[in-house]
């Protein structure tokens, strides 16, 4: 997490490795708030006291969902495999310009956005159009 003006700016990933892929996205659509606030408690927990960043509210952030923990280096299979399942993304702050996954499927509404990796879908993932 870093400031962007008043702001500041979240970047991680979230693994859900009991995520079954026909369940995966409709865990993910129901609980991308979640996502995203416990992505914000870790690194807020992470930056020292006296940084300014922990205190201001949450301005932009993308989350990287995956089915898999990479934490240890993986040496072969480098790009977007199919453990990437998607982005989930919520903007307040508009002048950050940043471009989805290549290839995704797009769901947006508001000032969420998810972006499901294509691979993913190739792979058996099942991505149904939400309910409104």
């Amino acid at each position: 997490m870093h400031r962007n003006g008043w702001r500041y700016v979240l970047n991680g990933a979230v693994v859900l490795p009991e995520a079954k892929n026909d369940l995966a996205a409709d865990v993910i659509r129901a609980h991308k708030r979640q996502i995203i606030r416990r992505a914000a408690r870790t690194a807020r927990a992470a930056e020292p006291r006296l940084s300014l960043a922990r205190y201001l509210p949450l301005g932009y952030a993308r989350v990287a969902v995956l089915s898999s923990d990479f934490r240890r280096r993986r040496l072969t299979g480098y790009g977007l495999g199919p453990e990437l399942i998607c982005t989930v993304q919520m903007q307040r702050i508009r002048r950050i310009k940043s471009p989805d996954i290549m290839g995704s499927t797009i769901e947006a509404s508001g000032k969420w956005r998810i972006a499901w990796n294509r691979r993913w879908i190739e792979s058996g993932g099942l991505v149904d159009s939400p309910p409104h």
